[in-house]
């Protein structure tokens, strides 16, 4: 009971942007982090590292970790797919507008504009999904492979700000959502 409720927590608390104070911090550490003047590679490396969200990335992830242990793959394959589900039908009931739409002084640092709503992030509820696979699969990974997986997902999500294409709010519900799910997936694999 307790490991559904991680998915449901991260979308609940992420709705805090709904507050208006809560928004208001919200709209300045989007703006503060996206327009920080930071070295041009940080931003090269960040975008360069968006599609380990992205679903060709996910799907040869998980595809990968079919191929590893079919059984626990074919779990984390069902989780996969109730983790997107989820994610889509927020997206559809929130509808909350991307923030290079809304705040004017954000500055899009990807080359294509997302076209869909903006809570939660699909790319983060993606990249740690995979993070939680792999450790679920993979419990021997040595620990510099494990670092640098827990790594780009942590670059990734830090990258959706920084690029323009999220609030923090919508990193943090999408990262709970991939966690949930796959914390449900281990559960039910063993």
């Amino acid at each position: 009971m307790v490991l559904p409720a991680l998915a449901v927590l991260g979308v609940g608390t992420g709705l805090s942007w709904k507050l208006l104070p809560v928004s208001v911090l919200e709209d300045r550490a989007a703006l503060a982090w996206n327009r920080a003047p930071l070295p041009a590679l940080v931003d090269r490396t960040l975008a360069g590292l968006r599609p380990l969200g992205g679903k060709w990335a996910w799907l040869a992830a998980v595809g990968a970790l079919i191929v590893a242990d079919v059984r626990s793959g074919l779990w984390l394959a069902a989780g996969a797919a109730g983790a997107a589900l989820v994610e889509r039908l927020t997206k559809s009931l929130i509808r909350r507008p991307r923030p290079f739409t809304r705040l004017p002084d954000i500055r899009l640092r990807q080359p294509t504009a997302p076209v869909d709503t903006s809570f939660p992030s699909g790319d983060a509820m993606r990249v740690w999904f995979v993070v939680c696979a792999v450790e679920i699969a993979f419990p021997q990974t040595p620990l510099p492979i494990r670092l640098a997986v827990w790594g780009a997902a942590v670059l990734v999500s830090l990258g959706r700000v920084r690029l323009g294409a999220h609030y923090p709010m919508d990193v943090w519900a999408g990262a709970w959502i991939g966690i949930g799910f796959a914390a449900i997936v281990a559960r039910l694999a063993v």
